[in-house]
């Protein structure tokens, strides 16, 4: 596989579909999952379309840019894979292929976004009151290629990626940044900072459903 081929792969599809086809070949192309135990992060900027409103064209996209670049550092460093950008939202998993501390990475991924993005520092045009809201959930799914021979996509599907989602759409609701699960929140392998938020009852599920707020790490001081 030449270079510029193998470049505009990974760009487009990231490492983990590079390298399955290199080391599947024609298999590659076929469609195929298995379930995996994951820790699911969804991430997304409140009020984006009104931020977007506020500027002129060319700077909204060279501040989505930025943003997705920082985040796609961050994600990276933490050993996380990014599944897909859906506009200005980031859908990511951390733990597959058997990396471990998988919901530890998932947090200090999700606090090291957050914070590099209300810095201003990386991100241009400087916006004030950036306010992000991020989900994170642990669980099985399936992971892998969906599709056909004709048309492929990596996805990772299951109830607890759709509770991910639903975590990170309910911030707004309890002025939080992160919340995350409390079957995240029992896996953690450091202390970090969490307020509970609530109790719910998720739809399909047996049982009720902590839910906390992440608000940092716990010093060693």
């Amino acid at each position: 596989m030449n270079t510029l081929l193998k470049k505009a792969l990974k760009a487009y599809t990231g490492n983990v579909v590079l390298e399955d086809i290199e080391n599947n070949g024609e298999q590659s192309l076929e469609p195929y999952n298995e379930q995996q135990y994951l820790t699911i992060m969804f991430q997304d900027i409140c009020s984006f379309t009104s931020i977007a409103e506020e500027l002129e064209s060319d700077k909204v996209l060279d501040w989505l840019n930025a943003y997705l670049e920082v985040s796609t550092e961050i994600i990276h460093q933490h050993e996380g894979t990014i599944v897909q950008f859906i506009g200005n939202s980031v859908f990511s998993v951390f733990g597959y292929g058997d990396k471990q501390n998988h919901e530890a990475n998932a947090c200090l991924a999700a606090l090291g976004i957050v914070n590099k993005i209300n810095s201003h520092k990386s991100v241009a045009p400087l916006i004030d009151d950036i306010k992000m809201k991020i989900g994170i959930n642990t669980g099985s799914a399936y992971i892998g290629s969906f599709g056909s021979a004709e048309r492929l996509q990596f996805m990772v599907v299951g109830d607890h990626v759709n509770l991910a989602s639903r975590l990170s759409n309910a911030n707004p609701s309890y002025h939080s940044t992160i919340l995350l699960s409390d079957t995240t929140k029992k896996k953690l392998s450091q202390d970090f900072l969490l307020e509970k938020k609530d109790t719910v009852t998720v739809k399909g599920k047996i049982g009720n459903i902590d839910i906390y707020s992440l608000e940092g790490i716990v010093s060693g001081e």
